[in-house]
């Protein structure tokens, strides 16, 4: 989902938001925000430091001297995407003799 709402983003002309309450991975829990809470992106004038780049789009929190022009926000402007077509789970069973009975069902 991350690289898809990269994708969508630059598309857009946004390379860097301003991100607050969001853990790493952003892009990721971005999507989430978007998909599950309906948050959108908020327009505005944000200075803060870089602390993660991901895609090929910044992220700033904090105070500082870097300028995003916008942030992901539950009343922002809702923007269209488009969500991978499927979802890709990748399972590792290389501990499964680990596991117990339950967690192997």
């Amino acid at each position: 989902m991350g690289r898809s709402l990269a994708k969508q983003f630059l598309e857009m002309g946004i390379d860097s938001l301003y991100v607050r309450g969001l853990k790493k991975p952003f892009l990721q829990h971005l999507g989430l925000k978007l998909a599950l809470y309906n948050w959108g992106i908020k327009r505005g004038i944000f200075y803060g430091n870089i602390i993660s780049e991901e895609l090929g789009i910044h992220f700033l929190s904090g105070r500082g001297l870097e300028l995003a022009t916008n942030s992901p926000h539950p009343q922002g402007e809702k923007i269209p995407f488009e969500f991978p077509e499927f979802p890709v789970f990748i399972i590792d069973l290389a501990l499964w003799d680990r596991h117990s009975p339950d967690e192997k069902n």
